[in-house]
């Protein structure tokens, strides 16, 4: 089974039941002692573990910038009208992304 979660578009506070809904789905203290054992067990060890925490906490993961153009065309968003900008905007977003999709084939 697989639960799913949704805020309603007529949420009076929608930030705030997003918020809810992060705090509702973490997992508890023994929960989280769990996943850790486990992720120790399947790396091999403890000090294998932390030396992968250490390196995951000074990561920095930019998937936009693997996509050529993403930057220039974020950067032509509006932010006073986001909206309205990223709808003419999308017809270039999709080119990009279907380039990337391509060159995957």
């Amino acid at each position: 089974m697989v639960a799913q979660w949704a805020i309603a578009s007529s949420s009076k506070y929608p930030e705030l039941a997003a918020l809810y809904l992060i705090w509702m789905l973490m997992p508890t203290d023994r929960e989280k002692e769990l996943i850790v054992k486990d992720q120790i067990e399947r790396v091999g060890g403890k000090e294998i573990y932390d030396l992968l925490l250490d390196a995951s906490t000074r990561a920095v993961i930019d998937p936009i910038s693997g996509i050529p153009g993403f930057w220039d065309l974020i950067n032509q968003i509006d932010v006073a009208n986001p909206a309205k900008s990223i709808k003419a905007l999308k017809p270039k977003f999709q080119a990009a992304i279907d380039a990337i999709l391509e060159g995957l084939k």
